[in-house]
C-alpha cells in the first residue's frame, strides 16, 4: 500500500476518495490522519508535497459534498524513530494553519497529546517518547 502513494494526485484521489466514501455510508464530519514520514519512507515526496495532495484532496471533497465537514490530522510515527517524531512536530508547526485543513480543535488534541501523552523533553531539551 504504501508504495502506491507515490505522487500528490495520488494523494489527492486518496482524501477525495474518504471523504465520498464516509458521505455514501451517511458520515457527515471524518478527520483524516497523515503521517509524512510514513508517506515518504517509499517515494521521493517530500513533506510539503504530500500535504498539499491531501489538502487538494479534502478540499475537492467539500466542494463535492458541501454538507461535509473534514479535518487533516498530521501524525508522528514512532517506528521511524524520535528524530522523526521531532521533525514530525515540527513540520506541523510550521504548516498546521495552512489551507484552513488543519481545525482549532484538531491543534488542541494535537498539543495536548504531544505535551501529555506522547512526548517529553529531557535535561538537553531533547524530543523523547514519553513513559
Amino acid at each position: 500500500f504504501q508504495q502506491v502513494l507515490d505522487s500528490p494526485e495520488v494523494l489527492e484521489r486518496v482524501a477525495l476518495e474518504a471523504i465520498e466514501d464516509c458521505y455514501q455510508e451517511g458520515t457527515r464530519q471524518v478527520e483524516l490522519r497523515f503521517s509524512p514520514s510514513f508517506v515518504s519512507a517509499e517515494s521521493d515526496l517530500k513533506w510539503q508535497e504530500i500535504l498539499f495532495g491531501f489538502s487538494c484532496g479534502i478540499k475537492m471533497g467539500l466542494k463535492k459534498f458541501p454538507e461535509m465537514k473534514a479535518g487533516l490530522i498530521c501524525i508522528a510515527t514512532r517506528d521511524y524513530g524520535v528524530d522523526s517524531v521531532e521533525e514530525t512536530v515540527d513540520f506541523y508547526l510550521k504548516n498546521k494553519n495552512h489551507s484552513g485543513t488543519l481545525t482549532k480543535r484538531i491543534h488542541q488534541r494535537f498539543n495536548d497529546a504531544m505535551s501529555h501523552q506522547v512526548l517529553s523533553k529531557n535535561n538537553n531539551n531533547e524530543v523523547l517518547p514519553a513513559d
